[in-house]
């Protein structure tokens, strides 16, 4: 947990007392592991605002029910659900790719070193993979993009394509 309400920002000061009004802004998501905007809404939910403070713009949103206390297990129990519900509406999507993401993990899990070691350093595990997913099943047009993806997994030799390794890398940076 945080120790302190601002200990996730990097600038969470109150100006000097001679400025009339200010306000602060956070451009990150407001999950547990993205302490800005969590610990801006934390300080507002647990103590008074500081003086002068006018407005919160979080461009992420606000976490959920911040009226009751939120803990870990809540956050990823809502996750895992939304989780399971964009994989069902992908693999109805996409029927095809069932058979292809079982391959392609398969294909990793069988590498000598459990995955597949990339030009980065990344070692491209079938837990890594799944990464994709996390990512993509979340976002506008993130299905087809994954879809597109996965279809250039396997070149014609059936060994991994290096369009497909661009393609992870980018979508992973």
């Amino acid at each position: 947990g945080l120790s302190h309400p601002c200990s996730g920002t990097h600038h969470c000061r109150a100006p000097p007392h001679h400025a009339v009004a200010w306000s602060i802004c956070s451009s990150t998501a407001p999950t547990l592991h993205s302490t800005s905007s969590y610990s801006i809404i934390l300080l507002l939910n647990t103590i008074a605002a500081p003086p002068g403070l006018v407005e919160v713009l979080t461009t992420g949103g606000i976490p959920p029910s911040i009226s009751q206390p939120c803990s870990a297990d809540r956050v990823y129990s809502a996750l895992f659900t939304r989780v399971l519900t964009q994989n069902k509406k992908y693999y109805s999507r996409f029927p095809h790719d069932v058979a292809l993401v079982q391959r392609i993990v398969k294909f990793l899990a069988g590498q000598p070193e459990g995955g597949l070691r990339l030009a980065s350093g990344t070692l491209l595990t079938p837990r890594t993979f799944q990464l994709l997913g996390l990512s993509g099943l979340g976002s506008g047009g993130g299905f087809e993009r994954l879809h597109y993806l996965l279809e250039e997994f396997f070149d014609v030799d059936d060994q991994v394509n290096p369009a497909f390794i661009k393609g992870f890398e980018h979508w992973m940076s």
